[in-house]
C-alpha cells in the first residue's frame, strides 16, 4: 500500500492546531492519529482523502501506516469524526478538502503540482546557469590578473609610452 508517486518534501501543518482547544481537548493518541492521517493524506495526493492507488485506506491500513494499534486508530477516527476533524467519504476517510486544500495550497499534488515542480527547477537551472556563467568569466579575470602580478601589487603609473623607461 506504499505509494510510488513522489509527494511533497514537506506540509504546512499549522500551529493553530497547538492553540485550538477543541483539538487539544482530544486525547494524546487520539491527535496522533489525526497529524498522521494528515501525513498519509499528504502522499495519497487526492486533495486530503486517504486514497492510495485508486484503494480507500481503512482502519486496519492506517492503523499498519502509523505503526499503532487497530483497535486505538478505530477509537481515535470515531472520535475525529464527531469533531469534525476529518470526514467520512466514499467509503473512506480523508481530512475536510475545503480546509486541507485552504491549508496546503491550490498547487496539486499530482500532475499539476509535477508540473509546477518541473518548471520551477527548469527556472533555477537557468538562473544557475547564468550565474555559473558570470561567476566563470569574473574567476578568469581574477585568474588573469593574479598570474600577471603578485597579490596586493598594483601596476605603477607609467606617463610616457616608452617601455623602456622605468616606472619611478
Amino acid at each position: 500500500m506504499i505509494t510510488s508517486k513522489p509527494s511533497f518534501y514537506f506540509i504546512k501543518l499549522y500551529t493553530k492546531y497547538l492553540t485550538n482547544i477543541k483539538f487539544n481537548k482530544l486525547p494524546l493518541d487520539t491527535r496522533y492519529v489525526f497529524v498522521g492521517m494528515y501525513l498519509i493524506a499528504q502522499t495519497c495526493d487526492m486533495s486530503g482523502l486517504l486514497i492510495q492507488d485508486g484503494n480507500v485506506l481503512l482502519d486496519d491500513d492506517i492503523a499498519m501506516l502509523l505503526f499503532a494499534d487497530k483497535n486505538t486508530v478505530k477509537k481515535s477516527i470515531k472520535e475525529l469524526i464527531s469533531s469534525k476533524f476529518i470526514v467520512e467519504e466514499n467509503g473512506g476517510y480523508g481530512i475536510d478538502s475545503d480546509i486541507y486544500i485552504e491549508e496546503q495550497g491550490s498547487v496539486g499534488f499530482g500532475e499539476k503540482g509535477d508540473k509546477a515542480r518541473n518548471k520551477w527547477r527548469e527556472d533555477k537551472r537557468k538562473q544557475r546557469g547564468k550565474n555559473m556563467t558570470t561567476e566563470k568569466e569574473d574567476t578568469n579575470v581574477e585568474e588573469k590578473n593574479n598570474n600577471l602580478f603578485p597579490l596586493g601589487y598594483e601596476e605603477p603609473f607609467v606617463e610616457d609610452d616608452d617601455p623602456e623607461s622605468p616606472p619611478f
